[in-house]
């Protein structure tokens, strides 16, 4: 119809969402734009997380606005120098949510349930991908006189395994931390493009509303152009004492 034309027609110049089913569902959502609520109590909780050796309006509103990426985004990458707060806006988000989402478990007040459906708790592991070589993290195939060609699961299986036990009703991040080479940019474009990804370990990678990951790098140097339209990006500066407000 013409309302399906016309949404297709945006999502095609501006791609605001991973997918135009995604992008239509959150424009015709007569609630997508009423997260304000949300935010103004995220920023409540902040206080009492944030270190007073961290200059606070510019950590808030970063913390914030990575809230906002993960909602419309399934993959987000946190680019900028060391000590640009990388971690800090992370760790940040992790704990504001989970203290705000604890206090939803308390109220019988479904209405205030609602103005928060996005406040869940969070889970998080941190893969090195940097750490070692490729083989060892993210697994190889080998070759064996007895059983022939197998799998050798690398470092990344089993956080995949630990992200999701005791994960029910959580949103779980994954966090890879380190440089984007050539070769981890072409694994991150091979997942990002599907609800479902299938690594080569067999692990599955579900893109539903309950999973996300989060790329924390120095450097956006590598990037493959063809990511764009699925990543959200959280530019970092660096961070000096005299940036405190």
């Amino acid at each position: 119809n013409e309302l399906d034309l016309l949404l297709s027609l945006i999502f095609n110049v501006f791609h605001l969402f991973d997918n135009f089913d995604k992008f239509k569902g959150k424009i015709i959502n007569p609630n997508c734009f009423k997260d304000d609520n949300e935010l103004d109590a995220l920023a409540v909780c902040m206080k009492s997380f944030i270190h007073n050796t961290l200059p606070l309006t510019y950590i808030e509103n970063q913390t914030l606005n990575l809230f906002s990426l993960l909602i419309s985004h399934r993959i987000v990458i946190v680019h900028g120098p060391s000590q640009s707060g990388k971690s800090s806006v992370i760790n940040l988000l992790k704990q504001s949510v989970n203290k705000l989402a604890d206090e939803m478990k308390q109220t019988s007040n479904f209405n205030l349930v609602q103005q928060y459906r996005h406040i869940k708790p969070i889970k998080i592991e941190t893969f090195y991908n940097s750490s070692d070589s490729w083989n060892r993290n993210f697994g190889y195939l080998m070759s064996d006189q007895a059983t022939g060609t197998i799998w050798s699961h690398g470092k990344l299986s089993s956080y995949l395994n630990h992200l999701r036990e005791n994960s029910e009703n959580c949103l779980k991040i994954l966090v890879f931390d380190g440089y984007m080479d050539d070769t981890f940019v072409n694994f991150v474009s091979q997942i990002a493009t599907n609800d479902i990804s299938k690594l080569n370990s067999f692990d599955y990678l579900n893109f539903n509303d309950d999973f996300r990951i989060i790329i924390k790098t120095n450097s956006i140097d590598k990037l493959n152009p063809s990511l764009i339209p699925f990543c959200g990006f959280l530019p970092m500066k660096s961070i000096h004492k005299n940036d405190f407000n």
